[in-house]
This record gives structure tokens, sequence and C-alpha cells, in this order.
């Protein structure tokens, strides 16, 4: 893959994530308070991690020295962060 076939999946992903935690976050209403507050908690987590990948890519992006290794394992460290969120919140919609 290169460089810029890596941007433009990343990017494809943030915006898909950002799809995904809006639709969990209509979905949260129709729980519980208590069950809705822990939702809220998890997608404000999935909300700063999404954050923390737009300043990777966007160092990425911006800084010549950042390197095209450290890149893709910074954000495969994040990608594995997030599916571990989002694993978590499926088990409440379960």
């Amino acid at each position: 893959m290169t460089r810029e076939e890596f941007e433009i999946k990343a990017h494809q992903f943030i915006d898909e994530l950002s799809y995904k935690i809006d639709e969990l976050s209509l979905k949260a209403d129709s729980f519980s308070a208590e069950v809705k507050a822990e939702i809220q908690e998890k997608i404000k987590n999935l909300k700063e991690e999404r954050e923390e990948l737009k300043t990777k890519m966007n160092d990425f992006n911006n800084d010549a020295d950042v390197s095209w290794d450290e890149a893709k394992a910074d954000f495969a460290d994040a990608l594995d962060s997030i599916k571990t969120g989002f694993s978590k919140l499926g088990k409440i919609f379960d």
C-alpha cells in the first residue's frame, strides 16, 4: 500500500467511525438511564480515540519526519483500541 492509498483508507475509516459513533449514540436513547450512561461513557472514549487518530493522521500528513512504518504502526495500534471499544459496546447492545 502506498502512502497515498494509506491516507485515503485512513480518512475513509475515520469517516466511517464517525458515522458508527453517531448511530450508536442514537441507539443509546432507547436504554434505561443507567445503561445509557454506560454507553455514553464508552462512546465518549471512542470519540477521544477518534480524535487521537485524526491528530496522528494530521501529524503524518504535515510532518515529513514521521516515518511511513511509524505511521502504519501507530494507526494499527489505534485501530486495535477502537475495535476493542466497539466490541465492548456491542456486548451492551446484544
